[in-house]
C-alpha cells in the first residue's frame, strides 16, 4: 500500500499502536501530523529522518477548539488529512462534522 501525497493525522500518536501506526503510514509515504496529549519529539524526528513532513502538536480529543486548531493546523502545514486513525476519536469526528459540514 502506498500512501504517498496523503496527509495522516493521528490521535493517541505517543502510545505504543499510535506510535506504529505513525512509523507504518510514514514508511508508506504519508505525511503525519502527530497528535497525543503528552509530547514525543522522537517520534517526529524519527518520521523526519525519512523524508515525510511531519507536525506534532499536544492535544486533548475531548476539548473542540484544541481539535479545531489541530485540524486547521494540520491542514494549513500538511494538506487535508485524508487518512485518520482513531483511538479517542468519536468526539472529534462528530465536532468536525458539525463544524465543518464533512464527514469523516
Amino acid at each position: 500500500m502506498t500512501l504517498k501525497g496523503r496527509t495522516a493525522l493521528i490521535t493517541g500518536a505517543y502510545g505504543g499502536i499510535g506510535s506504529a501506526v505513525a512509523r507504518a503510514f510514514a514508511a508508506a509515504g504519508a505525511d503525519i501530523s502527530l497528535a497525543d496529549v503528552v509530547s514525543g519529539a522522537s517520534l517526529a524526528d524519527e518520521i523526519k529522518a525519512q523524508h515525510r513532513r511531519v507536525i506534532s502538536a499536544v492535544v486533548d480529543v475531548t476539548k473542540p477548539e484544541q481539535v479545531k486548531t489541530l485540524v486547521r493546523t494540520t491542514a494549513e502545514a500538511l494538506g487535508i488529512s485524508e487518512a485518520t486513525v482513531k483511538r479517542e476519536w468519536t468526539l472529534a469526528r462528530a465536532w468536525l462534522r458539525r463544524e465543518l459540514g464533512k464527514s469523516f
